[in-house]
């Protein structure tokens, strides 16, 4: 995979997690790509707007904040 592909499909990675509601804020997801030897996970997620849109996912999708209702 190219140098470009990679990043491309860490940010959709990290895009997928915060839609997951299985975490609670960019860090969380850095730290998972990262276990999971993307290491450039950190310099691509050094933006504030990534930040931020990652941050108003994870909080959007929070599966602790989701009532279940029958």
């Amino acid at each position: 995979m190219k140098k470009r592909e990679r990043e491309e499909q860490i940010l959709k990675w990290a895009y997928d997690y915060a839609k997951s509601g299985e975490y609670s804020d960019y860090v969380s997801i850095e730290i998972k790509l990262r276990s999971e030897g993307f290491i450039e996970a950190r310099t691509l997620l050094d933006s504030e707007f990534v930040r931020n849109e990652i941050n108003n996912l994870c909080k959007k999708n929070s599966k602790s904040k989701k009532l279940i209702t029958k």
